[in-house]
């Protein structure tokens, strides 16, 4: 069995870092395959100055890009 854990934290080795370091640390003693993804290690930009873009398939019928370029992609 296989679990992912994802975390999200202002600071490169943080709280949420820790706790998912240590639950997947827990899974893994039980024979879990574990993989994480720390979201400090991308560049993520919020969302700004849009005209929802990531959503116009749905809301016009057409694919058009972020104008937003960083990791979200």
């Amino acid at each position: 069995m296989k679990a992912l854990g994802i975390a999200f934290s202002a600071r490169r080795n943080g709280n949420c870092l820790n706790c998912v370091e240590y639950v997947l640390t827990k899974l893994r003693d039980h024979g879990f395959e574990t993989s994480i993804v720390n979201a400090y290690e991308y560049n993520i930009t919020p969302c700004s100055h849009c005209n929802y873009e990531c959503f116009a398939r749905s809301l016009r019928g057409a694919d058009e890009k972020c104008p937003i370029h960083d990791d979200v992609p």
